[in-house]
């Protein structure tokens, strides 16, 4: 399995590699599209980039600050891979970078073994050509009203909000996770560049959040918040597995739960959040003669998982992460371990307490979402999405008649 799953990231890997190099353009740390110069190959008759960049054509050279290739985007490579696989590796094995990638799958490709190229990446294939629609076409296409995703720059601060629909759950999701993983990429830096940012995610199983621990254990310093919302342990465990469940369970610094149901979530609360503390038992025995009164001390649960299953409406329970605190000594450094601050529990079980005249009030004043695209009616719509689908595929067409044509001449 995992050979599969390798190779698979692998082949994915030298896709997106490939046309984050294929005709490479300077940009500017505005977006500002630089000039690159370029000189004819004298034997193919081809340009070639010279390694200078102006502002302009004739312009002062100049630094850029990021390239990205001509077709570089998620819609020209979900086309390419429709491609068949004798034209894939032809294209793919120009970039000398790139063809150590490809290896595996020529050898494979070569000896006409089809089903052994079908298990190494052919799951691959099904699964992003359900990604390849009109509209996320449109979306994702590298042209047009692009948005930046670095929503924590102290010079542009933004919002973005996704969401996700319960029809196209699988198909969404994984866009979804798309943008939220290069979100995460963008804001989590450090060197002062953060406004403080916070990255809100309910329902986490509908998305794949890739490596989320890591995000939560080093946003911190970087001014990113974190925070996750899903119903029930079982669930989280059936999206990313026993691991990719602890690993979030046991990074996150506070928790807050309502009632819960499942086994596994009670456990969980009851024993690892709460745990257990000294609780003196009265015992009052009454004969004949005498009353005699027993008191045991025993270690118990704080907040056993009978009451948290029975919660009602409006009640939470769960525990905050500390901020450190000074420690204060008495005479002779001696210290009340009882009564030091530090040693407060930040564990809580109360009951919620909204002012909902003023939440009514709030809500009312709500102004609706401006539409940053208008169409003048469903079929105007629907015949320019395709429009832009159908273009996609005839570049990437292009591109390839392009590079085999280079390839053919040299």
């Amino acid at each position: 399995d995992q050979f599969f799953q390798t190779s698979a990231v692998n082949f994915l890997a030298a896709c997106i590699y490939f046309f984050v190099n294929y005709e490479r353009e300077p940009y500017d740390a505005k977006g500002n599209k630089l000039y690159a110069e370029k000189r004819q190959d004298p034997e193919t008759k081809f340009w070639k980039p010279t390694g200078v960049v102006r502002d302009k054509e004739g312009g002062v050279i100049v630094e850029p600050a990021y390239w990205l290739g001509k077709y570089s985007d998620m819609p020209h490579i979900l086309s390419f891979l429709n491609e068949s696989y004798q034209t894939i590796f032809e294209v793919l094995e120009t970039d000398n970078e790139v063809a150590p990638l490809l290896g595996p799958f020529q050898t494979a490709l070569k000896n006409r073994a089809m089903e052994q190229l079908e298990g190494m990446i052919g799951t691959l294939r099904v699964y992003t050509s359900r990604l390849a629609t009109k509209e996320s076409y449109w979306i994702f296409h590298r042209d047009g009203d692009d948005f930046d995703l670095k929503v924590s720059d102290p010079k542009n601060p933004s919002y973005l909000l996704i969401a996700n629909d319960p029809e196209m759950e699988s198909i969404i999701g994984a866009l979804n996770a798309l943008i939220l993983n290069r979100l995460v990429t963008r804001v989590n830096t450090g060197q002062g560049k953060n406004v403080p940012v916070s990255i809100i995610v309910d329902e986490l199983p509908t998305l794949y959040f890739h490596k989320i621990d890591r995000l939560i254990g080093t946003a911190r310093s970087n001014k990113v918040s974190v925070t996750l919302g899903f119903q029930e342990l079982p669930q989280l465990e059936a999206d990313y597995g026993k691991v990719g469940m602890q690993k979030i369970i046991t990074t996150v610094g506070n928790v807050v739960s309502g009632s819960a149901r499942a086994k596994e979530t009670l456990e969980w609360l009851s024993s690892d959040i709460f745990g257990k503390v000294v609780q003196i038992k009265k015992g009052v025995t009454i004969d004949r003669d005498k009353t005699s009164i027993n008191l045991n001390e025993n270690m118990d649960s704080l907040v056993p998982a009978s009451k948290i299953s029975d919660m009602p409406t409006g009640w939470i329970c769960g525990q905050t992460a500390r901020d450190f605190i000074q420690t204060k000594t008495g005479i002779g450094g001696s210290m009340n371990v009882q009564e030091a601050e530090e040693f407060k529990t930040s564990k809580f079980f109360c009951k919620t307490d909204f002012d909902m005249k003023e939440i009514k009030k709030e809500e009312a004043a709500y102004v609706p979402l401006p539409k940053f695209y208008t169409f003048k009616s469903r079929e105007e719509r629907e015949r320019i999405l395709y429009r832009n689908f159908v273009n996609v595929g005839m570049e990437v067409k292009e591109m390839i008649k392009d590079v085999l044509n280079k390839r053919g001449a040299k």
